[in-house]
């Protein structure tokens, strides 16, 4: 007999999936609120180019 399929996982990334884009959505809330635009992208360009140069270096 055939075993029912187990979508625990896909549940799981689906859940992840959510939560990266509520967390992502209520960062950029703040980072408009506060207007802090010129520093948030500052150190992502920062932290992008340092990880960047260490995968590469």
């Amino acid at each position: 007999m055939a075993r029912k399929p187990d979508y625990r996982d896909f549940y799981n990334l689906i859940t992840v999936f959510i939560a990266l884009i509520l967390g992502t959505t209520k960062f950029l809330i703040e980072v408009n609120k506060h207007g802090l635009w010129k520093e948030c992208i500052l150190s992502v360009g920062f932290v992008g180019g340092f990880n960047y140069l260490l995968y590469y270096l």
